[in-house]
């Protein structure tokens, strides 16, 4: 079979300018991580089309895994939930921190694994006419699938596809740095090793462990390659900006007893090299494993203020539609939406902030939302001043 042409390959893989576009409907700022986002994509495509003997399979292209480092609430699980949304593709999002070694009380990476593999059999029977359409039968059904005897053999083999080049996403990364201890350090350095496995590509063999108990799954997987999954790790990483501030002083021979001025934060990390990822606790080879790095930027009025309006789903257009319900129109001016923003900013929890700010300025509105039924609300900048 001849090799696809730089045309075909257009039509077959994603366009990352196509994929941060799409992001930005869900995402205000970030390009940085967006674009790694969208290269990871790309690579990943490039990884299938290898598999399967569509392009040159020499050299073997390496996988992209992604390391975003953010503080809390500036957008970083909120851009792998949109990355899964707009690739429409099931996105498996796990916290780290639950993960113990094996043959200790906790979750192990296998369990993670496991649970992957449900939520992509989950997601499959959730999308039946990507997993069918196309197949020829005499008398289909909805969606033109296979009568219900000869579904779950396709789905099947569907599904293992989805697992084998799928994405996982490893929140709170950062918590398994290595730590003081003079015990064995079963939630840290040792999952760290364990991570290893699964990062670099492996054969994994799942609900081996007697307490676990076996699920019903109808793709009966027992076994996961991870070779062509792609992972991204996120994490604040708290304290990284002191240990990439020490590096740069050393080298630039600048006295310890002068400060490094740094007037945003973000400079700083995006300086961050893999000597300052291994003093903070991290294993070289893991850090080999993860390539491509980005970093997230902190939150200003002006990012915060687009994202209670801008982006779909946003804050302000579910409370609008909740008013809505109850025939009552509406609106906040924008100097009051403003106002709500810089009282988020000093909160320094970024987007998290907004629903507490929305909870504390609404919270009698609501309250009295059957006395507003056919009239409007309006909120003032006096209003927001008042209660928030």
């Amino acid at each position: 079979m001849p090799f696809l042409t730089a045309t075909e390959l257009q039509d077959v893989l994603p366009n990352p300018k196509e994929i941060v576009t799409l992001l930005d409907r869900f995402i205000i700022g970030q390009e940085s991580v967006k674009k790694a986002l969208a290269l990871m994509m790309l690579r990943r495509g490039l990884l299938r089309l290898q598999s399967e003997g569509r392009i040159p399979t020499y050299p073997v292209f390496d996988k992209s895994n992604v390391m975003i480092i953010g503080a809390s609430g500036t957008g970083k699980t909120a851009s792998v939930r949109a990355l899964a949304k707009v690739m429409d593709t099931p996105i498996g999002i796990y916290d780290v921190t639950e993960l113990t070694a094996s043959g200790y009380v906790g979750k192990d990476v296998a369990s993670l694994l496991e649970r992957y593999v449900i939520q992509c059999e989950d997601w499959a029977e959730a999308h039946p006419q990507l997993f069918f359409a196309g197949v020829d039968e005499e008398e289909p059904e909805e969606y033109g699938m296979p009568p219900l005897d000869n579904r779950y053999a396709i789905i099947a083999n569907k599904v293992r596809r989805t697992i084998s080049e799928g994405v996982i996403y490893l929140d709170e990364i950062d918590k398994i740095r290595k730590k003081e201890t003079r015990g064995n350090d079963v939630g840290g350095d040792s999952v760290q090793s364990e991570l290893l496995k699964i990062l670099e590509g492996c054969d994994f063999e799942l609900w081996q462990e007697t307490n676990r108990k076996k699920p019903t799954t109808r793709a009966n997987i027992h076994t996961v390659n991870t070779t062509n999954i792609s992972f991204i790790c996120g994490g604040a990483f708290e304290g990284l900006d002191e240990i990439i501030r020490h590096r740069m002083k050393k080298n630039t021979g600048i006295g310890f007893n002068n400060e490094i001025v740094v007037t945003n934060p973000n400079d700083l990390l995006k300086s961050v090299t893999t000597e300052d990822l291994i003093n903070y606790g991290f294993r070289p080879e893991l850090l080999g494993r993860v390539p491509l790095r980005a970093c997230m930027q902190e939150l200003s009025v002006e990012d915060l203020t687009r994202i209670i309006t801008e982006p779909e789903n946003n804050l302000y257009e579910q409370y609008k539609l909740v008013f809505k319900l109850f025939d009552v129109n509406f609106t906040i001016e924008k100097e009051a939406i403003q106002y709500l923003a810089e009282q988020a900013v000093k909160m320094k929890t970024g987007a998290r902030s907004l629903k507490q700010v929305f909870t504390s300025l609404l919270t009698d509105v609501l309250y009295d939302i059957y006395t507003y039924v056919g009239n409007d609300v309006n909120i003032d900048l006096q209003y927001v001043k008042d209660r928030v």
